[in-house]
């Protein structure tokens, strides 16, 4: 049996999140405790604070862009490294999904392209995914203990392209949203909401998460020239 990597959270973000917002951040919260520690789930709730006042001076009867934030900033933080991926598969939640949809005796074998391990196909430069077999459990115990080293210079896995852009993605999409706080305003509001959904849209792994970033980042510049320009027009009406 082939296997792919689980998920950390429910499908259905928007759809959760419409339902109950606190519920669905407190969710969020105590996963990200368990994905790095607490002051890292801290992060997270601060800055949703710091929305949520915000967004109630501007529109009290809107949460629209608290959820986004919410929505996006968790996918953002808990991000699918090798620690991650090993809790996921030793959680106790991947192997009971799986005894419940098949019968008798079968085989673990898994996919994967870990950025410092896998080569690169020499046509396409893309990473080549390799077959692990079950003994990749006893490796995935071990290196979830190890997060530990996440954001430390001792963190090796880290030091790949893809770790750093996906660290740097967090402090990018903080300055975004402190910056929409400060200039937040009935006229750019929609934009607001529209640029906090922007890193739903990454997908995937490796080459496949690598194009998803480029066309995110690219709508991202359009909808801030939006947003700025907005801004002025609302400081000039003032």
């Amino acid at each position: 049996m082939s296997t792919s990597i689980p998920s950390n959270s429910q499908s259905n973000y928007s759809q959760e999140f419409s339902k109950n917002i606190d519920a669905a951040v407190d969710f969020r919260y105590q996963d990200l405790i368990s994905y790095q520690n607490k002051s890292y789930a801290e992060k997270y709730k601060n800055l949703l604070h710091a929305v949520k006042i915000c967004e109630g001076r501007v529109f009290k009867e809107s949460s629209e862009l608290h959820r986004e934030v919410a929505i996006s900033y968790y996918k953002l933080l808990a991000y699918k490294d090798e620690y991650e991926v090993a809790r996921l598969f030793t959680d106790g939640r991947f192997k009971s999904e799986i005894k419940n949809q098949f019968e008798g005796n079968f085989s673990w074998h898994f996919h994967l392209a870990p950025p410092l391990l896998a080569k690169r196909d020499p046509a396409t430069g893309q990473l080549q995914k390799n077959l692990y077999g079950p003994k990749m459990f006893h490796i995935f115990n071990i290196i979830k203990h190890l997060k530990f080293l996440r954001h430390t210079p001792f963190d090796l896995f880290g030091w790949s392209q893809e770790r750093k852009k996906e660290r740097q993605l967090i402090l990018e999409f903080e300055r975004d949203i402190n910056f929409i706080l400060t200039n937040l305003s009935p006229d750019n509001y929609r934009t607001a909401i529209e640029i906090a959904k922007l890193p739903q849209k990454i997908r995937g792994f490796g080459h496949v998460k690598e194009k998803t970033i480029s066309v995110f980042e690219q709508e991202k510049t359009i909808l801030f020239r939006s947003f700025n320009h907005s801004n002025l027009k609302h400081r000039a009406a003032e």
